[in-house]
């Protein structure tokens, strides 16, 4: 049904499912893989929850996620992969946006364990992107970082017109650093 309607990338391990359905990284697993056995491009949604970070943890956490979420998916088929970094402190509206600089060093650590995973070449090439509170003030900084390739929005999609703004912001940033 979902490829009826065009679907193409299938969102798993969003932090309300984790949560609210005590979705565990077992399950989503086995969620990735059934994604690309029919062809879909499964967008693994990854983050610590406020205590984990505040017991600084969080980048253990991060390597669990990935590593259970992504078993036994080949290095052939990894290259169709997505990751969302959403620190669970982050998102919905009491979240707090994670500096910029907080979010590209989790960024770092998520690849470096892509490159582990994956090895190198592949690896560095897994697309990973930040959600967590991004809105138009935080974007374009977020963007400019250099381990964050791209931007999971939420709530500020929700308005056509907020998201153009950040569109607008975002990308001549987003094209300046890839053209060096």
């Amino acid at each position: 049904m979902l490829k009826e309607v065009g679907a193409e990338i299938v969102q798993i391990g969003h932090a309300e499912r984790r949560n609210i359905f005590k979705e565990t990284d077992t399950e989503e697993n086995k969620k990735v893989l059934c994604a690309l056995k029919h062809g879909f491009t499964p967008l693994l949604c990854i983050g610590e929850r406020r205590e984990e970070k505040e017991k600084k943890i969080a980048d253990e956490i991060l390597r669990i996620q990935l590593k259970i979420g992504l078993n036994q998916v080949t290095p052939e088929q990894s290259k169709r992969v997505l990751i969302a970094y959403e620190p669970v402190w982050a998102i919905g509206v009491e979240g707090t946006p994670a500096s910029k600089e907080y979010a590209d060093e989790r960024h770092k650590v998520i690849k470096q364990t892509l490159m582990e995973l994956f090895g190198h070449n592949i690896g560095k090439d897994i697309p990973v992107l930040y959600g967590g509170s991004v809105n138009n003030q935080n974007a374009p900084e977020l963007i400019s970082m250099p381990h964050i390739d791209g931007l999971f929005i939420g709530r500020s999609a929700w308005d056509a017109e907020n998201f153009n703004k950040i569109i607008r912001q975002v990308l001549p940033v987003f094209l300046k650093r890839h053209k060096s």
